[in-house]
């Protein structure tokens, strides 16, 4: 048994490409001082995390690993641990620039090209096929239910009044594409939605459900 639905709408998104893992350890280097100085005294970025000082000491500390006179697997270990330390620094500099562009999407490509980032745009999609069943064999119980995604972390959520945005509360987050809320009240009308989250960023809402639990 099935519920009514409100329908929600496709979003577009900027995302930062950086392709890390295709750089050698030079050119890594060359990005990361390429991406500090487009940031440095740049305005549309006020806080960012890490910040520009942590992150400079990153580029730093891998140069030095390289430039090192000892060779031999030592220094290729130094080195491989300061890369992967300068790829995670970088990797969340570029979820933060992310975030902040895509607050103005009219400007998002702007901000992103602006920190010395690559820049992609998508179309984010809401969840496919969410679907919500009950069979009345258990009082109180319903059946989420969506597509798998491959690497998506999902949150469902329900509310009594969902024109109010603070009326919504989490179910679940996690890597399922299904959850079976429990201890639901018998009689009340309830709304559900599921979003998630994968390599393109957040998605929109779903499509939202409104079913009256048996």
């Amino acid at each position: 048994m099935g519920g009514d639905k409100i329908n929600q709408k496709t979003m577009i998104r900027f995302i930062v490409v950086l392709g890390l893992k295709k750089l050698s350890n030079s050119q890594l280097i060359a990005l990361a001082r390429a991406i500090h100085s487009a940031m440095t005294g740049n305005l549309r970025f006020i806080t960012p995390s890490p910040s520009l000082v942590s992150y400079l000491a990153d580029i730093v500390n891998m140069s030095d690993a390289m430039a090192a006179t000892a060779g031999g697997p030592l220094k290729t270990a130094t080195v491989r641990v300061f890369r992967n330390i300068l790829e995670l620094s970088t990797i969340s500099l570029g979820g933060y620039v992310e975030t902040i562009a895509n607050l103005e999407v009219s400007t998002a490509s702007e901000t992103i090209l602006s920190a010395g980032m690559r820049v992609k745009r998508v179309a984010v999609l809401p969840p496919n096929d969410f679907r919500v069943k009950i069979d009345g064999a258990v009082p109180g119980e319903a059946m989420l239910r969506t597509k798998a995604v491959k690497r998506g972390t999902f949150q469902f959520q329900f509310s009594l009044t969902p024109s109010d945005d603070l009326s919504w509360v989490t179910l679940y987050v996690g890597t399922k594409a299904s959850f079976k809320p429990t201890g639901l009240t018998s009689g009340k009308r309830y709304y559900f939605r599921v979003t998630y989250v994968d390599k393109n960023g957040t998605h929109p809402w779903s499509t939202i459900i409104n079913i009256v639990i048996p």
